[in-house]
């Protein structure tokens, strides 16, 4: 009887030490471990250590290469910049009706901008004789030609964020033309008409055209502009928190991100017109915009209302 117990005993003994032996497959766990550490006990969970290791679906042979959260800082914005001295470098778009016709009797013209001074006419977006916006005299200002009539600056008696970003847009209704600068409204011009008429101008952000000369440079950053043909404001509005999102409304999207670039040519993201073009030597730089949330993956389905989406925008202060 004793040496059958001892015969069970030393069963057990080998089934122990063949579990416990050499494992050539590494760490299943999150923590990979190596070396003394491992002996030792001294690894933490969620560090990476030296060895082969596994961190979700990724492996790394150096150790763990974490996942990067959603919202890490490493995910940049990116927005045009113009340094006001450069005549040659803008941003443009060839004539067409998205500009125009396509807007039919209502539209909201919109984007982000920061400028680095307020003196002078800085021109933030502009359809020479069809409709722009500027920093005008350190004001947001914008002009108009309905039916195509004649057009003068409209004050929206709103000043402009220096060295900040400020959000605007200028809202055409039909009967009255509405300025909004980071989500209050400013002056309304009554300005009734049907139509925007359709003039051989480009379209540009950051400079203009007119007499045969280029003036009005712009000197900041623009980023995220969209042309709407709706009214998307009507009153003081909470200033926009994500990245703007293609809706059936949205005919015209420039998110300027870098990953939206093929050659010299940035992506539309709107339902129609042309892909946007970067003259000179303007660039998109890594900018800290205040529209909070990253871009949200979608799928762009045939009829072109949704997009897809190369980054996320990342939350910025």
């Amino acid at each position: 009887m004793k040496h059958l117990l001892c015969l069970i005993l030393l069963m057990f003994s080998g089934l122990f030490f063949i579990g416990c032996g050499d494992d050539d497959s590494g760490p299943s766990s999150g923590t990979g471990v190596a070396g003394e550490e491992a002996a030792n006990g001294d690894a933490q969970p969620g560090e990476g250590v030296a060895g082969e290791g596994v961190a979700g679906e990724g492996i790394a042979g150096e150790g763990i290469a974490e996942k990067k959260p959603v919202g890490d800082p490493e995910v940049s914005n990116f927005a045009v910049s113009l340094d006001g001295v450069d005549f040659e470098s803008y941003i443009s778009a060839e004539n067409h009706k998205v500009f125009n016709e396509a807007l039919g009797s209502m539209y909201t013209i919109e984007c982000w901008y920061k400028p680095f001074k307020t003196d002078g006419e800085l021109m933030v977006v502009n359809k020479e004789d069809e409709w722009e916006f500027a920093n005008k005299g350190g004001l947001f200002q914008s002009a108009v030609a309905i039916n195509g009539q004649p057009w003068a600056w409209a004050d929206s008696e709103l000043s402009n964020n220096k060295d900040k970003w400020n959000h605007a847009a200028i809202v055409w209704d039909g009967k009255n033309l509405h300025h909004f600068i980071n989500g209050k409204k400013g002056k309304s011009h009554e300005m009734p008409g049907k139509f925007v008429k359709p003039t051989q101008s480009t379209f540009k952000i950051g400079r203009r055209e007119r007499g045969g000369a280029t003036h009005s440079i712009f000197d900041g950053l623009v980023d995220e502009v969209r042309i709407s043909d709706i009214a998307r404001y009507d009153a003081d509005y909470d200033v926009p928190k994500t990245a703007f999102v293609p809706d059936d409304n949205t005919l015209y999207l420039l998110h300027l991100d870098e990953d939206d670039l093929d050659g010299d040519n940035i992506k539309n993201f709107g339902k129609m017109g042309p892909d946007a073009v970067l003259e000179g030597a303007v660039e998109l730089v890594d900018a800290e915009l205040p529209n909070t949330e990253r871009r949200a993956l979608a799928v762009e389905p045939a009829s072109k209302l949704g997009t897809v989406w190369g980054r996320l925008k990342r939350s910025r202060l």
